[in-house]
């Protein structure tokens, strides 16, 4: 059973998501909370395999709370309802932690499938939000591939469609051409071709 603790401070929204958890046979509501403080401390009482936490349960910086949820819990999985895409910075949240990101605007399938995914350990994104994560990336970009980047890299470089390069790595397609899409803009580059060309230009995989 994966163990689920629900973190939201819109108590009308703790009701619809008891449901849709309560329907399913692999999944469990171990607690819940609408503040960030009980959160920390809930956390640590049920051990949970997956957070599912909007932003909102925490009055000070988010970020502070998912540093401290890390911190006291290194192997939970956190999965963030966000509101809309601006709700808070979404490249702020990954980097500290945060696995996973859907939308309250999602269907209850993308809901289930968000949480599966993201307890097994593999990063599930909004469609609508792959976009803004694109596009934040090619505006900050940051030259060094990450450790993920380069194993999709590698792998397209030896010709591996994207389906291919999920089933490999354990990941959605749309997170690898979320990954794809950060490697051409570190790389200044626009078609996987080019991608290889420059990896291998600057000794990032091997010829």
């Amino acid at each position: 059973m994966i163990r689920i603790l629900l973190a939201d401070n819109h108590c009308l929204l703790h009701p619809g998501i008891q449901t849709i958890i309560s329907a399913t046979d692999d999944l469990v509501l171990v607690g819940e909370t609408v503040d960030g403080r009980e959160l920390r401390q809930i956390c640590q009482e049920c051990a949970p395999d997956l957070v599912l936490f909007s932003p909102n349960v925490e009055n000070s910086a988010v970020i502070k709370l998912v540093d401290d949820i890390k911190k006291q819990c290194p192997s939970v999985k956190l999965l963030a309802m966000l509101s809309n895409p601006g709700e808070v910075c979404l490249r702020q949240l990954l980097d500290h932690g945060v696995d996973s990101l859907i939308l309250k605007s999602d269907t209850p399938d993308k809901l289930l499938e968000a949480m599966r995914i993201t307890a097994q350990g593999r990063p599930w994104f909004s469609a609508v939000l792959i976009p803004e994560l694109m596009q934040w990336q090619l505006a900050h970009p940051d030259n060094e591939l990450t450790d993920r980047e380069l194993n999709v890299l590698r792998l397209v470089a030896a010709e591996k469609t994207n389906a291919e390069i999920a089933l490999t790595l354990n990941m959605a397609e749309r997170t690898v051409r979320y990954h794809l899409e950060n490697v051409y803009g570190k790389l200044g580059v626009k078609t996987r071709v080019g991608a290889v060309a420059q990896a291998l230009k600057q000794n990032l995989i091997p010829e």
